[in-house]
């Protein structure tokens, strides 16, 4: 996607800027759900080649639980949200109350409590980004794999076809350190949608423009 050269850096800082705000909201919705602050990293914006899909959240062969929804609306795209395979069973001890280091694999009930989390933090990122950009997107219902982390996102790759050189991402990073919880949250966009991202980035910033004069 050289298309992808096309966003400057007033753009790009434009919409580095709404995905912080967006996964500010996303990390303040989990601190809620596991009763502590959660700290998330500067969302880096990129276009990333499809051979290199796998690398996105660490050694591919790493087990994760990855939810997963498919974006609708004005743009086609996906959300990701992958915890490490520790971090989710801690995660899951916090939200259900268990003793720490019960949880050891995933159940149903467990898997239903990951889905909803995905569920929560996919809508309070999209709800900031839909409304910044005047754009519509909707998620679906959310689904879970766990598995090697780089197996789950080479099949993002087959879905989006293998015709495309690269791929349009927005990533962020969220961790507690004291918890041992982290994970990553990906967007991920098919080509189309730079073009709109450019026009509905250059109007917002020409409208912040006139209100500062």
């Amino acid at each position: 996607m050289n298309d992808f050269i096309l966003l400057n850096e007033e753009q790009i800082d434009a919409l580095r800027e709404v995905g912080n705000i967006g996964a500010g909201h996303s990390a303040d919705a989990l601190s809620q759900l596991a009763n502590k602050k959660i700290t998330i990293s500067v969302p880096e914006v990129k276009a990333v080649p499809l051979k290199q899909i796998a690398e996105l959240s660490g050694p591919p062969e790493n087990l994760a639980a990855v939810v997963y929804m498919k974006l609708r609306g004005d743009s086609q795209g996906r959300s990701l949200i992958i915890f490490p395979r520790q971090s989710v069973l801690n995660l899951l001890d916090i939200l259900l109350k268990r003793p720490a280091g019960e949880t050891k694999y995933l159940k149903e009930i467990d898997c239903s409590a990951v889905k909803e989390v995905g569920n929560i933090l996919t809508g309070s990122f999209l709800t900031t980004f839909s409304e910044f950009l005047n754009i519509l997107l909707i998620h679906s219902v959310p689904l879970i794999a766990y598995d090697m982390v780089g197996a789950i996102l080479e099949s993002l790759a087959i879905e989006f076809g293998m015709e495309e050189d690269s791929i349009f991402c927005i990533q962020t990073k969220f961790e507690d350190q004291s918890l041992d919880i982290g994970g990553s949250f990906i967007l991920v966009f098919d080509s189309k949608f730079l073009d709109i991202i450019i026009k509905k980035i250059d109007m917002k910033l020409i409208e912040m423009k006139r209100k500062r004069t």
